[in-house]
């Protein structure tokens, strides 16, 4: 870095804005979580990165008409550009990284750390005979179709007095 160290940080800002490059796109998403939603940045970063993504990708939804929304549900269901999904994942995943190597870090300084919610409320142990345990069986499918012939098959697919036409599992 130069002399004047806020303009080395301007230069990075600038890179990071033009290139999008590094965590930066989840750094947007953050700051547009915190003012949408009159939060500061630093709560907003402990949130789970999919609450805010889910928080997102909503308000920019309700805001389409049908046929927009017709228009990106059969995108996401028929294959569309798999690029764009696959490097928000990997930002994602930068950015959890770097939010547990932080952590880590902290707690080896013997800085307070928040605990997380699995600190403060862990799981309990499932509760799950010997017997159940040897009845579960996964099976991959690659369509809507084998989907719902699979779940035929192991009786939880349910159709009949259902009136709205929505399917479940029992």
């Amino acid at each position: 870095m130069g002399m004047d160290p806020y303009a080395d940080i301007r230069i990075i800002a600038l890179n990071n804005v033009a290139n999008k490059v590094g965590s930066y796109p989840i750094r947007k998403l953050v700051r547009w979580f915190s003012r949408e939603f009159s939060t500061p940045i630093h709560v907003v970063e402990d949130l789970p990165i999919d609450y805010i993504l889910l928080q997102y990708y909503e308000s920019q939804y309700e805001n389409m008409s049908k046929e927009e929304l017709d228009e990106i549900v059969y995108s996401a269901v028929h294959g569309s550009d798999t690029s764009e999904k696959d490097s928000l994942a990997n930002e994602v995943e930068e950015y959890q990284f770097a939010k547990a190597a932080e952590e880590i870090v902290k707690r080896k300084e013997g800085t307070p750390v928040e605990p997380t919610d699995r600190e403060i409320n862990p799981l309990p142990a499932p509760n799950i005979s010997d017997d159940e345990i040897e009845r579960i069986s996964m099976k991959f499918v690659d369509s809507i179709e084998g989907l719902e012939d699979a779940l035929r098959e192991a009786g939880g697919l349910f159709t009949e007095g259902d009136e709205d036409g929505l399917v479940g599992v029992k």
